[in-house]
């Protein structure tokens, strides 16, 4: 399960190149979200969706590293366990990732 603290990827089919080396911390989860497409965007009255979470999170590896610092970055509506956009499952999701340092040291035995 994600949470905050966690440094994380997005994929986008088509958009690659636009978060390619980027990576992301997470800064806050919404969870048990149910928000609707809304109606500005879709001309038609928001319905609620399956339960769903967002994440905030800033910048913190970048190509351009004028970048890195930056916040106000939100994926989803996002299925809570797989991570994957719940309405373009194979479009989009993020990838929680594990850099060397980021596991405690006590847990860490191998040398």
């Amino acid at each position: 399960m994600i949470q905050v603290g966690d440094k994380i990827t997005y994929h986008w089919v088509g958009h690659e190149e636009c978060y390619k080396g980027r990576i992301y911390q997470v800064e806050g989860v919404y969870r048990n979200c149910t928000c609707g497409k809304p109606e500005w965007l879709t001309g038609k009255p928001e319905v609620s969706r399956r339960s769903h979470i967002h994440i905030r999170a800033k910048l913190i590896k970048a190509p351009i590293k004028y970048m890195e610092g930056d916040k106000g970055f939100f994926f989803g509506p996002l299925d809570a366990e797989t991570l994957h956009d719940i309405d373009e499952p194979d479009k989009s999701w993020v990838e929680i990732v594990y850099q060397k340092g980021d596991e405690l040291s006590i847990f860490n035995q191998s040398k």
